[in-house]
Formats: structure tokens, C-alpha cells, sequence
């Protein structure tokens, strides 16, 4: 998340300058380009928001989880915890495709199958 928030402040400022840009008749932008910054900021923010959200859940669910024996805990982990994760996964892949290579410290999937 770290580098997400980077990112999102690098989109943030660059969404900003466009703006700055759009409002001045003497600088054509192509049209959309505007909405596309807004859009890649919007989705950049959502995807940070929920793996924060989920991962505030997962804390929650695993402080729940302590005081269950060891069978009701496997239990737990397996309905409950491991459908958490596998969310929290789901928006992070969203996410791996958002970021730029430079900014995504650990290697992509991509990166792994066909590079290494």
C-alpha cells in the first residue's frame, strides 16, 4: 500500500495539472483525457480502500479466532478467514495491474511466468 499511495499522489497531482490545462483555451487536450485521469484515480483509490477495509475485517476475524480450540479454529480459518484473504487478494491483483512496474516492489505475475 505503501507505493499505492504514492501513486495515487502522483495521479492526484498530474489530475490536478490537467484540470489546470483544460481551463486554458490556448492548450488543446484530446478529448477524454481528462476522464481517463479521473477514472485511473477513482479506481487507484477504490482499490486502496478495500484492501484497507478487508484487511481491517481479516484483524478482526483472526483476534475472534483466539480463544476457539484448535478444531474450531480450523474451522473458522477455513470459512471465514481463507474467503477474507482470497478478497483481499482479488482487489490487490486489481491493483498489481494499476501500478507501474518501477512502483510494484514485488514481481508480477506476468514477470514470473514468462520473465524469470
Amino acid at each position: 500500500l505503501p507505493d499505492a499511495y504514492t501513486y495515487q499522489t502522483e495521479i492526484g497531482e498530474s489530475l490536478s495539472v490537467l484540470k489546470d490545462v483544460a481551463e486554458d483555451n490556448d492548450i488543446a487536450l484530446p478529448i477524454g483525457a481528462l476522464e481517463d485521469r479521473k477514472e485511473l484515480f477513482s479506481k487507484l483509490s477504490a482499490e486502496i480502500f478495500y484492501i484497507r477495509k478487508n484487511v481491517k475485517e481479516l484483524n478482526e476475524q483472526i483476534k475472534k479466532s483466539h480463544d476457539l480450540s484448535l478444531e474450531k479454529k480450523c474451522k473458522y480459518f477455513f470459512e471465514e478467514v481463507k474467503p477474507q484473504m482470497q478478497h483481499i487478494r482479488k482487489h490487490v491483483d486489481e491493483l498489481e495491474t494499476i501500478m507501474p512496474d518501477d512502483l510494484w516492489q514485488l514481481p508480477k505475475y506476468r514477470e514470473m511466468l514468462f520473465i524469470m
